[in-house]
């Protein structure tokens, strides 16, 4: 195994891009890599009051398959219990996508879906071959279509621009989660590295780098391990901007994308 891939130096290139390519940001991604290598990109969204300490560790607060929306949560107050209903039970993060599997006679299905919210405040239109495969569209005042989420089987990619919107016109944070892994049956000297815990953090993510020897699972094996998340702010100049605004100015043709994804 070459060091750059162990040390992951592709993957902090996604890291300090923010998952983000010509105007398009990934929100979810499930893989096992060749070489002994598995990774994961979830997301979610985060309110400004929790942002602070959200973004000075690498704890992703929810995960796939415990999204904790919605949750009946209850407290002993007053000599008794009382059960309340919460839509998050998380306070101050909030669900994008969803991890739903079903088991039934005869069979099971497993898909992931993405907030019915940001769907209806686009009024997205859906077009699928089946729901691990499906394109949902915004439909522009012209009647034209325009791809604002892809879902693949193991992949979900937004266009940046609909997603900066709508966290903008929220006021919220957009948190891209990682954990990345790999194994290397070699050791430090070889891969020219050592052992390592250390955190990285700049103003858009926060992530630790794990690099240890595993030998007590598997002898002459080292492993490289990265969990995080970088988040996404809002833009301050879009917050009272809609989609629907009269006043647009139009581009009479596209020569690329802007750090917004337009």
């Amino acid at each position: 195994m070459e060091r750059a891939f162990f040390l992951f130096e592709d993957k902090i290139k996604l890291i300090e891009s923010s998952f983000t390519k010509d105007g398009w940001i990934t929100i979810y991604e499930s893989n096992t890599e060749p070489n002994d290598s598995s990774g994961l990109i979830y997301c979610c969204i985060v309110e400004q009051h929790i942002i602070d300490s959200y973004r000075s560790t690498s704890d992703w607060i929810i995960e796939p398959g415990s999204e904790g929306k919605p949750s009946i949560i209850s407290s002993f107050k007053d000599n008794q219990w009382i059960s309340e209903y919460y839509s998050n039970s998380n306070d101050g993060i909030e669900p994008f996508i969803f991890s739903k599997r079903f088991t039934y006679n005869g069979g099971h299905e497993a898909y992931i879906d993405i907030s019915e919210e940001f769907i209806l405040y686009f009024k997205l239109y859906e077009k699928s071959a089946n729901k691990q495969n499906r394109v949902l569209y915004f439909i522009d005042e012209i009647g034209d279509l325009d791809e604002a989420i892809v879902v693949k089987n193991n992949s979900i990619r937004v266009k940046l621009k609909y997603l900066i919107e709508y966290i903008s016109v929220r006021r919220v944070y957009f948190s891209i989660c990682f954990d990345f892994m790999r194994f290397a049956e070699t050791d430090f000297k070889t891969l020219d590295t050592k052992s390592l815990d250390q955190n990285y953090s700049s103003s858009n993510y926060f992530f630790n780098h794990y690099i240890r020897s595993v030998n007590d699972i598997k002898s002459g094996q080292l492993q490289s391990w990265i969990h995080g998340k970088c988040l996404l702010s809002f833009d301050e100049s879009k917050s009272n901007k809609y989609y629907f605004d009269s006043d647009k100015l139009h581009e009479s043709f596209i020569t690329g994308y802007n750090d917004n994804g337009e």
